[in-house]
């Protein structure tokens, strides 16, 4: 049997990887893995095979990182297992794409992205926090750019204190064309939040304060947020963030580099990238 690192890397001079950096013990746990898993996409034989297969399999690769990276945070097989099983459910939907009202809602990333994604978040949620800073930087300036169209839609949640207030903030940041940036800026200083915060945060941005304060007391904004909260109802939506990837539920882990490693995925699926040269980045 190939060692990990020669299974992994096999016909390519890929970088390193998190499989490369695993102790012995867990080596062999994912050599195990990789001979009991098979793909959702691309190649009908277990991972280990998929590997040696020349060309490879894009999703080869990407999810025998994925397996590596899950079984570093400490993951058990069986967590490993659900986790790549729901993934899979998130690639391969039943169900007829959603609609949504995305006409007035702030986007981020390229129109002509191969891919589009409705993300549900309060503005006062710590998972939207870990999770919408790191998309923000994937999207304008990593490896989404130019791939993924961002959505935002506004949900908050009543666990969520200064949920309502901090909503009407970011709608407000998008009144002036500036959301994506205050969202940005909010989250991540999320745990230095105080009502005050909200001002700051919009004048540090160069935002016109006269308009954004008439802009937070505005009743139609309220309006346009409850509207879109009862859209997320209505979709399903429960807690934050809420990903709809091309109008299908992501049903995966809420961590942000597995979101990111999802959306590349579906993106090299649509535009009928199946199989990688890793020599090239």
């Amino acid at each position: 049997m190939l060692p990990l690192v020669l299974l992994i890397h096999s016909g390519s001079l890929q970088a390193a990887s998190t499989c490369d950096t695993l102790s012995p013990s867990l080596a062999d746990e994912a050599r195990e893995i990789f001979g009991s898993t098979y793909i959702h996409d691309c190649c009908d034989q277990t991972l280990d095979r998929c590997l040696q297969q020349e060309p490879t399999c894009c999703l080869a690769k990407r999810l025998s990182e994925n397996i590596c990276r899950r079984l570093a945070q400490g993951q058990v097989r069986e967590q490993v297992a659900l986790g790549l099983s729901s993934r899979a459910s998130s690639m391969f939907p039943f169900a007829e794409p959603l609609d949504f009202h995305l006409d007035e809602a702030p986007s981020l990333g390229s129109p002509d992205a191969a891919v589009s994604v409705v993300l549900f978040m309060s503005a006062r949620g710590s998972n939207c926090a870990r999770v919408v800073p790191f998309l923000y930087s994937a999207i304008t300036n990593g490896p989404l750019k130019g791939k993924i169209r961002l959505y935002a839609k506004i949900f908050p949640l009543r666990s969520n204190t200064f949920a309502k207030e901090a909503a009407l903030a970011f709608m407000a940041a998008h009144r002036q064309g500036r959301f994506w940036e205050y969202a940005d800026l909010s989250f991540r200083h999320f745990t230095d939040f105080t009502p005050d915060s909200m001002d700051l945060w919009a004048r540090e941005l160069g935002l016109d304060m006269e308009q954004f304060g008439a802009d937070v007391d505005d009743p139609a904004l309220l309006d346009e947020i409850v509207a879109s909260k009862r859209e997320g109802l209505e979709k399903g939506v429960d807690a934050t963030p809420a990903l709809f990837i091309g109008g299908h539920p992501y049903l995966g882990d809420i961590d942000p580099e597995e979101i990111v490693d999802v959306l590349e995925e579906v993106y090299q699926r649509e535009t009928g990238r199946v199989y990688c040269d890793w020599t090239k980045p």
